[in-house]
């Protein structure tokens, strides 16, 4: 089941240590996915426990990410917290679908690339960019979120 072709890359900080760290965990919580072996016993149980895993840390990461947005004034703050709901439903989608491996396997190719690389590419550093042009008005804002 060796399908994760993308870990995690430096190019993908935001510049905020716990979300960078949140980042990074995600990313390994989904290589253990990539780890599991179609032939062994419980490997449908294995997807589904590890899936439990992403859906719940997925959660306490968007709701820091979302804590962050708010503390520098985010201005795509709802935009963005609706993207992070279609993702844990994502996550819950595949989770819920136990009827055919290569099924699953291939919404898990999907929601790494999209859920995780895409997002964090294109949504994240749009917080990033947005924070840094602010630098100045916020910075003692990014201090109390790293805080939290």
């Amino acid at each position: 089941m060796a399908f994760l072709t993308t870990g995690w890359n430096e190019e993908y900080a935001f510049g905020v240590e716990k979300i960078d760290t949140q980042h990074k965990k995600l990313f390994f919580i989904m290589e253990k996915i990539s780890l599991l072996n179609n032939g062994s016993p419980n490997v449908r149980e294995n997807i589904r426990r590890i899936l439990y895993e992403l859906s719940e840390y997925m959660q306490e990461h968007f709701r820091d990410e979302e804590l962050y947005m708010d503390s520098i004034g985010y201005p795509e703050i709802d935009h963005h917290k609706m993207l992070h709901a279609k993702i844990i439903e994502q996550v819950k989608s595949v989770a819920s679908n136990g009827s055919n491996l290569g099924i699953i396997q291939t919404k898990l190719k999907f929601l790494i690339k999209k859920s995780m690389t895409d997002h964090i590419i294109y949504e994240d550093m749009k917080i990033k960019l947005f924070q840094h042009s602010n630098l100045n008005v916020y910075d003692d804002c990014t201090v109390e979120f790293e805080n939290v």
